[in-house]
């Protein structure tokens, strides 16, 4: 019965779509230049319209009750999976806690060893510079004493955790903290016009507001016919 059901709606669908495409196809051919060509193209538009009507008339009975069954189905697979999804974000949050607190004490510990390695190379520096002194040398002495002491962290920190949990790793991602300082180092050369990107949202809204009057440096009004459907 259902099968039989499904082929008389087949035919159905398959005859409601034959009609649309020869209505549509008609119409593909018409060419307007003149007033009277605009009107015939304008009644077909009307005839566009009306058969769009009995397609989505035809069509919206089917499309509410499978709309109906899926909400169904989707609100009942959410009510099962939501404990489930609940336990996996609390547990996934727990591993992504314990490697951050293991961060921050790898951080801490390579900024602590970096400061020593600082030392005892900033020590090492003023007994090459006192021994330079000592045989007159005072330029190789205030080389030793005026060169930069920068040991990079990494160097001599602890390695990174190694871990087997799948999955697990560093997101980076960037926060604009002061825009005009952004701008300002785009304007210079300091970074590519890529990290200034401009509202289009906001833009064609402005657009809109103000029309022939809209101004704002560097961005123009367009104006294109459209037909409402």
């Amino acid at each position: 019965m259902a099968e039989q059901e499904a082929t008389a709606q087949d035919v159905q669908i398959k005859e409601v779509e034959t009609t649309a495409v020869a209505l549509a196809s008609t119409v593909a051919d018409i060419v307007v230049k003149d007033s009277e060509t605009a009107a015939i193209a304008d009644t077909y538009s009307a005839d566009l319209r009306a058969a769009i009507k009995r397609v989505e008339g035809f069509f919206d009975p089917m499309c509410d009750a499978a709309n109906k069954a899926h909400k169904m189905l989707t609100t009942r697979r959410g009510q099962v999976l939501a404990p489930l999804k609940t336990a996996l974000k609390t547990n996934d949050g727990k591993i992504v806690e314990w490697a951050r607190v293991e961060d921050e004490k790898r951080r801490v510990e390579a900024e602590k060893a970096r400061r020593e390695a600082e030392k005892i190379e900033a020590d090492r520096r003023l007994e090459l510079a006192v021994e330079a002194e000592g045989v007159g040398d005072t330029e190789l002495a205030e080389e030793f004493l005026s060169a930069p002491v920068n040991i990079p962290a990494s160097s001599v920190g602890p390695p990174p955790i190694k871990t087997e949990i799948k999955g697990l790793f560093d997101h980076w991602y960037a926060e604009v903290t002061d825009i005009n300082i952004l701008v300002r180092a785009w304007l210079g050369g300091g970074v590519p016009k890529e990290a200034i990107v401009a509202n289009e949202s906001f833009l064609n809204k402005h657009a809109k507001d103000h029309k022939e009057q809209f101004s704002v440096p560097g961005v123009i009004a367009k104006c294109e016919k459209r037909r409402r459907g």
